[in-house]
C-alpha cells in the first residue's frame, strides 16, 4: 500500500534493497550457474522495490530451473 511504500523510501530501507538487489544481480552474473536462492532473493527484492516486470522474468528462471518443483504447480 501507499503509507508502506512511503515508510521504506522514508527509513533508509529502499536504499539498501537496492543496493542488495545490485550485489545480487553482481554475483547472478558472474556465476556459472547460480543459486536458487539468490533467485529467490533477487525475486523478493524485485517484489519490495515494485518492480513486477522483474518478478515475472525472476521467476521465470526460477521455473525454468526446477520446473517440477512443488511451490510452481499451477494446480
Amino acid at each position: 500500500n501507499a503509507f508502506t511504500s512511503r515508510l521504506i523510501v522514508t527509513s533508509g530501507i529502499y536504499p539498501k534493497f537496492v543496493e542488495a538487489l545490485k550485489n545480487v544481480e553482481l554475483a547472478i552474473s558472474k556465476a556459472k550457474e547460480p543459486k536458487e536462492s539468490w533467485l529467490q532473493l533477487k525475486l523478493a527484492l524485485h517484489y519490495e522495490l515494485k518492480q513486477m516486470p522483474k518478478c515475472a522474468e525472476t521467476l521465470l528462471l526460477l521455473i525454468a530451473m526446477n520446473p517440477n518443483k512443488p511451490d510452481f504447480d499451477a494446480a
